[in-house]
């Protein structure tokens, strides 16, 4: 939309909704080019937050290369858009963790969760979110870049923000549902003491640092390397949130601290082993390589020698 401004910067009526196709034209950065490729589509259709393209886009308009100014429409106001309307606000894309804490409290086991970012620790029952898809905090309106968090976030928040589970119930729903998300989020088992001294030494406790290599598929055309740190007898993906646990003799379950530092040092290991490696650390819970890239000039021969040394 378009609207002039006064001196001190406030949007002044009429406020005009204009076409912004008529802009692509004005631009030959194609950063800028997506930008309004992007508002223009999406525009027009309900946003599937599953379908990549649509996430895409979305963080294109969030990147607001055109600097734009952006605001929130108070329909308790007015439905049509005007300047007494709208309300600044910041846009910004969020790449948050979540934790959730489960405590046995007699006659239900609770379940909490909290959204972490920055040096924010935002409670469930704190979060809103808006149109399904979106925080806002602070004045800013946050995209959520991975779906599956705020899927996590509106479950919650379908469910009053805490769960209560029946001890009857609890190994199943630990089974279906959390079981399932400890690899996206970090769930503390509070009612799980630490290991102790005792416990370690049962279970000939040791750590291993492992590299798994597997291809997608017979014919796949992509190498997938998982940095894995063994602890004990659990293996855990580094990019993992789990928590690990193992259990006595007596069948009690303990849980074992992970040792960050010694994660991140493996990481970096397999993470300089190739230069593609350094723009994907963030992306997913592996590394890839192309088939090509790891036959050319016998590239794997090469460089398992530091996997086999330090991993």
């Amino acid at each position: 939309m378009r609207a002039d401004v006064t001196q001190t910067g406030k949007i002044k009526n009429p406020v005009e909704k204009i076409d912004p196709m008529q802009l692509l034209w004005e631009s030959q950065d194609p950063s800028v080019i997506k930008f309004i490729a992007a508002i223009s589509v999406t525009a027009q259709k309900a946003i599937e937050m599953d379908n990549p393209a649509d996430l895409q886009a979305l963080r294109l308009i969030f990147a607001n290369p055109m600097q734009l100014d952006a605001y929130q429409h108070d329909r308790s106001i007015s439905e049509t858009v005007s300047a007494r309307s709208l309300t600044p606000i910041a846009l910004d894309i969020l790449k948050p963790e979540i934790a959730l804490s489960v405590f046995k409290k007699a006659p239900f086991y609770e379940i909490r969760g909290k959204l972490q970012f920055d040096d924010v620790a935002l409670p469930f029952d704190k979060v809103t979110l808006l149109h399904q898809h979106f925080i806002f905090h602070r004045q800013t309106l946050f995209l959520i870049d991975n779906p599956d968090l705020t899927r996590v976030i509106r479950f919650f928040k379908r469910n009053n923000e805490i769960l209560l589970v029946h001890p009857s119930k609890y190994d199943a729903f630990m089974q279906s549902a959390l079981r399932k998300l400890e690899d996206l989020v970090h769930i503390d088992y509070s009612y799980i003491k630490e290991a102790s001294p005792a416990q370690l030494k049962e279970r000939n406790h040791t750590i291993e640092k492992l590299v798994y290599v597997r291809q997608n598929g017979q014919n796949g055309n992509y190498i997938y390397f998982t940095p894995v740190i063994k602890y004990g007898e659990v293996e855990v993906p580094v990019w993992s949130r789990k928590q690990v646990t193992d259990t006595d003799r007596n069948g009690n379950e303990f849980k074992i601290k992970r040792d960050t530092e010694l994660e991140v040092a493996l990481t970096t290991i397999v993470m300089n082993q190739h230069p593609e490696f350094k723009d994907q650390l963030e992306a997913t819970e592996y590394f890839w390589l192309h088939k090509s890239k790891f036959l050319d000039n016998d590239w794997y021969r090469t460089h398992s020698s530091p996997y086999k040394r330090k991993a």
